[in-house]
């Protein structure tokens, strides 16, 4: 009896420890893809974002790098590029900063789904009222 009690006590910890210990293969952690240089996905969107209201305002950004240790810079075309530190989850980006005049600038960013090389996201512009939906890709 004392052999099956400690072979059963054997099975329920190795169980455990199997199912337990590891997580899902379908459970990325965005930290984990966020790394890397991004630019805008037209292949889903022909710009690779949308603005609504549509007022004819552009996205001049060239691409946006982000670094493993919660760093960020974002990249225009014309312009001098913001830089800052982020923090994520796998349902939001916080982006912080300052603007040219030195002012605290945040951006939260709503996730709807990433992948490794893949991500679709918003964010609402409450200085002029827009909401920004962005498909970018890893470069």
């Amino acid at each position: 009896m004392k052999k099956l009690n400690l072979l059963f006590m054997g099975v329920v910890l190795l169980a455990g420890l199997l199912t337990g210990a590891c997580k899902s293969d379908d459970e990325q952690d965005i930290n984990d893809i966020l790394p890397g240089t991004w630019v805008l996905d037209k292949s889903v969107n022909p710009k690779g974002y949308e603005i609504e209201p549509n007022d004819g305002t552009e996205i001049m950004i060239d691409h946006l790098e982000m670094k493993a240790d919660k760093t960020f810079s974002l990249v225009y075309d014309e312009y001098d590029s913001d830089s800052g530190t982020y923090e994520a989850g796998n349902a939001y980006i916080r982006f912080n900063y300052s603007d040219v005049n030195k002012q605290e600038e945040v951006f939260l960013w709503q996730v709807f789904s990433f992948t490794d090389n893949t991500l679709h996201a918003k964010y609402k512009d409450t200085d002029r009222d827009l909401t920004v939906t962005v498909w970018l890709k890893k470069r």
